[in-house]
């Protein structure tokens, strides 16, 4: 029954790219939102009924094991052992079947938690295409008369926070530094 998320993506189509949004056509990112929203939807739906069966099978092997040990506990859990509440607990908790299973629901636990994160950006893209045509009706958008390399723009802003980060850092440093240096080389102070 193990689901691994890039099944889940394949099965349903999934593709993070798709809940980028190009700003300058609205018109087809709104185009595109029920869809990538309904592919989200049900992915989530489908991951929550894997979650649901899992839990359902840990369940069931735990009823199967604590029968078991009801109806033959010597047999189950040694000779002279009596069936109580711990031992009882301890054998199921213990059982390969059980391990598995509830190793089987912590994954799909996991790939369901990753589906809703995604779910979750597919309705805030809605959000952001509802504020962005909002301001673009208002004319707030305006575009430059002379296209500019904005990830080479934002890479060189980057790298200079980085430097100028990195110079206070290093002169914080040197002042610490030469604070030490001041107080090792002043004389003795006499309390005479």
């Amino acid at each position: 029954m193990e689901t691994t998320e890039n099944e889940i993506a394949e099965k349903f189509g999934l593709d993070p790219a798709e809940l980028e949004i190009d700003f300058d056509q609205l018109d087809v990112e709104w185009g595109k939102q029920n869809s990538v929203l309904d592919k989200y939807l049900k992915a989530s739906a489908y991951c929550e009924k894997l979650v649901r069966k899992a839990e359902e099978k840990i369940k069931f092997l735990r009823s199967t094991l604590v029968l078991e040990v009801s109806k033959d506990p010597e047999g189950c859990l040694g000779k002279g052992q009596k069936a109580t509440g711990a031992t009882i607990e301890a054998y199921y908790r213990t059982n390969p079947d059980y391990l598995e299973a509830k190793t089987e629901w912590i994954e799909a636990q996991y790939i369901c938690d990753l589906v809703n994160g995604q779910k979750s950006r597919a309705y805030n893209r809605k959000a952001i295409l509802e504020e962005a045509t909002k301001l673009s009706l208002a004319g707030w958008f305006s575009a430059p008369l002379i296209p500019r390399p904005l990830k080479e723009l934002v890479q060189k802003i980057e790298e200079a926070k980085l430097k100028s980060t990195d110079g206070l850092v290093r002169a914080k440093v040197d002042e610490k530094r030469e604070q030490r240096r001041a107080r090792r080389s002043r004389p003795p102070v006499d309390d005479e």
